[in-house]
């Protein structure tokens, strides 16, 4: 008669246990891949983020203010815009100085030296301005206009932009101009495409087909992410569960507190010591994307609908006629040589203040007087 086989270990658990060691299994079959995913592309993200056009590369770009060209004074491009002063800046449009009004300059735009307002942006200025961008001339690069998002303008508006211009050079560099809003609203370069493609595209799950449907995209990275906690978390108890202080297992014929051999063994030791980070990890992913939309909103409603504008609440609404006491040109002429791309109107203690941003990103404070 042929000896029975002694029952394995796990038939031996109790069902529940049994049932959680299983689940946590597949749930790891099915994830072990976005898990290796998220872990390399997130080192990476330490390094490489997505393209992007930042106030700082837009600083570096515009031309250094030339006090004797500024005619046009704060009141009377407010008037003219119908805008108010802290809705202002001084900066250039086209190569030539102009006022740009709303947040970050990205509304209307009056001609410091002449006094006329932009109208419709042509086609000729569009090339000149992704001309500028890059420093190379635009016969020299490709263009083709963009009517559907790209894996570039994944975080674009393009309805609100369209039409919008995409300029590609031979040596990799790629500029996205908006006719509508006579700016440059993507910026490229092989470099910068390889490093997201390192890590945040696979990080995020910013892969074009999912990403460009923002609901669907939010949901799989939410449920992706949430599901991945509870599989770590499934670990770190049957792995505590598993864990033997008394050392009752043997191992290679000694006690031992870990009954498994091999890989399950390294599996086991490995999931006790870094369990916790993957649990944190996979969670604090989760709670990046706003999962508790609901909670947000209670909050709001009890503010009043929205957030304060703490800017305005800070520093008040600012008159321009407060600067009339000195114009612009004025300022820069204070500031001497020092390379100024943009003046801001705002106050500073309750008195108004031009704020001169430099070449390097520096700033400097102007006061009406003194």
């Amino acid at each position: 008669m042929k000896p029975s086989r002694k029952p394995r270990a796990e038939s031996r658990k109790p069902v529940f246990k049994r049932s959680l060691i299983f689940v946590h299994r597949w749930l790891g079959v099915a994830l072990c891949v976005l898990f290796l995913l998220w872990f390399p592309s997130g080192i990476g993200m330490m390094y490489f983020g997505m393209p992007d056009v930042t106030p700082a590369a837009r600083l570096q770009r515009l031309p250094v203010l030339e006090a004797r060209k500024i005619t046009v004074t704060p009141a009377d491009a407010a008037a003219k815009l119908g805008v108010d002063a802290d809705d202002l800046r001084l900066s250039s449009f086209d190569g030539r100085p102009a006022y740009r009004a709303g947040p970050g300059g990205g509304g209307p735009v009056l001609y410091a030296d002449t006094g006329e307002e932009q109208g419709e942006v042509s086609r000729e200025m569009v090339q000149r301005i992704a001309t500028a961008w890059t420093g190379q001339p635009a016969s020299a690069a490709s263009v083709e206009e963009v009517t559907e998002v790209d894996q570039w303008t994944l975080q674009t508006r393009l309805a609100d932009l369209s039409p919008v211009f995409k300029y590609s050079w031979p040596d990799g560099q790629q500029v996205y101009v908006s006719q509508a809003a006579g700016d440059v609203v993507q910026y490229t370069t092989t470099a910068s495409r390889i490093g997201a493609y390192l890590g945040p595209i696979p990080h995020w799950f910013y892969f074009t087909p999912l990403r460009k449907h923002g609901p669907q995209w939010s949901r799989v990275v939410i449920w992706s992410s949430g599901i991945g906690t509870i599989s770590a978390m499934l670990g770190v108890i049957v792995g505590i569960w598993m864990y033997s202080p008394s050392r009752k297992y043997r191992y290679a014929g000694a006690p031992t507190s870990i009954p498994y051999r091999g890989q399950k063994r390294w599996h086991t030791v490995l999931g006790l010591v870094f369990g916790v980070a993957t649990i944190t990890y996979a969670f604090s992913g989760m709670l990046s994307m706003d999962p508790f939309p609901s909670f947000n909103d209670r909050v709001q409603q009890r503010r009043g609908g929205g957030e304060p504008n703490i800017r305005r609440a800070l520093r008040g609404d600012l008159d321009p006629s407060s600067f009339d006491a000195k114009h612009p040109r004025q300022a820069l002429e204070q500031l001497g040589t020092l390379p100024v791309k943009e003046l801001e109107l705002t106050s500073f203690a309750g008195e108004a203040v031009y704020l001169a941003r430099l070449a390097d990103g520096d700033t400097r404070i102007v006061p009406m007087s003194g």
